[in-house]
């Protein structure tokens, strides 16, 4: 059995900005399929659009002026949300040989390449760190349905409203909105817990985030 790879820093920063890529543009235009593609500078395109992330020089992304206007996005916006706070620059490196290409084949079938510069002294790994203290609101969802307005405005107490939810059926844990895990409903020292049996793959999450469903929830 081959010993596993150890992935150098570079490499799970820009690990990490594709995954995040990834699903900025599935919000904005659908899940595009993303892939490393081998470097060759006779293919850059003429007329460029440069960022920078704020605070790292080194970190510089390429892509071509044409392929911006394919993102149904601002490019500085989807860069800065992926990698950290930067801006788009005339300045051009003084050298682009040995960058990373990828290629991203949006839904709607075009394909637009980012050119990544081979130095990274920063990434998403750091700026994911500086976060993880931040508090996120946790919710046990353990159903939902939809109520006319009429009939909202009926309640009263001892009122009884039917989910769509079985009892058998595991409950969902939402992080910011978003479902990221199914799991039992139980108690802990007198209070409610939940007892974890499935982890939401990406795809998932964004599907059940609390933006895509317009619903009445508990």
């Amino acid at each position: 059995m081959k010993p596993n790879k150890v992935k150098s820093p570079r490499t799970t920063a820009i690990d990490a900005w594709v995954a995040e890529l990834k699903v900025a543009l599935t919000e904005t235009a659908g899940e595009p399929v993303i892939r490393k593609i081998p470097y060759e500078r006779s293919e850059m395109p003429a007329e460029m659009l440069w960022w920078r992330a704020s605070g790292a020089p080194s970190v510089c992304i390429g892509i071509g002026k044409e392929d911006s206007g394919l993102l149904a996005a601002d490019v500085a916006d989807i860069l800065s949300r992926t990698w950290g706070p930067g801006e788009i620059t005339d300045e051009s490196p003084d050298d682009t040989e040995g960058w990373d290409v990828w290629n991203l084949q949006l839904a709607s079938g075009p394909n637009v390449r980012f050119y990544v510069s081979p130095e990274i002294s920063s990434g998403p790994g750091r700026n994911l760190e500086l976060l993880m203290d931040i508090e996120l609101p946790i919710v046990i969802r353990f159903g939902h349905t939809q109520m006319p307005l009429r009939e909202l405005a009926g309640l009263t107490p001892g009122s009884v409203i039917g989910f769509d939810r079985s009892v058998d059926d595991p409950v969902e844990l939402l992080v910011n909105g978003h479902v990221v895990a199914l799991g039992e409903a139980i108690m802990v020292k007198g209070s409610y817990g939940i007892r974890i049996s499935e982890i939401s793959s990406q795809k998932e999450r964004l599907a059940t985030s609390a933006f895509s469903v317009q619903e009445h929830t508990l």
